[in-house]
């Protein structure tokens, strides 16, 4: 399926940036997320750096073959409504691994919305692992990641580095594309 994907993105022009991660651990952002089309985008993108990992992906999305399918490659589903304790038993995952990746989308949907879920800080924040900004531009047809960040306390400065990192970075549905911060944060 990775390489597969791979191919297919490649045949289609799209190109890949940055380089491969070398911790055994970490937590992996992909953003913009406006389409269905980006989680295949970002398996190229893992296939083009040799990595594989697992995702988070609403449980609605496992129905039938999809998610006999999803499982295959590594899916996880989340329950959204909330209350589940989804970030601490992600943060408890990553302490009994000796290696793991994790892929989410910090908007926590394709639909549009104000600002960006905070559970991505906290998991990496209390993990102890750092975060790989993961980007996708459908006008320019580029797929990339940027370095490896250690986040800090500092949340309004670690969104702020996220921020110059997706500055740009156009989702395929650019109206449904959300500002990058999280309710905590001051608005303008």
């Amino acid at each position: 399926m990775y390489a597969l994907t791979h191919r297919l993105y490649t045949a289609r022009g799209w190109t890949f940036e940055g380089t491969r991660p070398e911790a055994p651990k970490f937590l992996a952002i992909g953003a913009p997320h406006t389409s269905n089309w980006d989680f295949f985008g970002f398996v190229a993108a893992m296939a083009h750096f040799d990595l594989r990992a697992n995702v988070l992906i609403k449980d609605s999305a496992f129905v039938g073959p999809v998610g006999s399918f999803l499982r295959r490659i590594g899916a996880i589903p989340v329950d959204r409504t909330g209350g589940h304790g989804l970030v601490d038993r992600t943060v408890e995952a990553f302490r009994r691994a000796s290696e793991m990746v994790l892929v989410l989308a910090p908007e926590g949907t394709r639909s549009r919305a104000e600002h960006w879920k905070s559970g991505f800080h906290r998991i990496a924040r209390q993990a102890e692992v750092p975060l790989l900004p993961a980007w996708i531009d459908y006008p320019t047809r580029r797929i990339g990641f940027a370095p490896l960040m250690e986040l800090t306390s500092n949340v309004q400065a670690d969104m702020d580095r996220l921020r110059e990192v997706y500055q740009g970075r156009i989702g395929r549905h650019p109206e449904l594309m959300k500002p990058i911060r999280l309710a905590s944060e001051p608005t303008g």
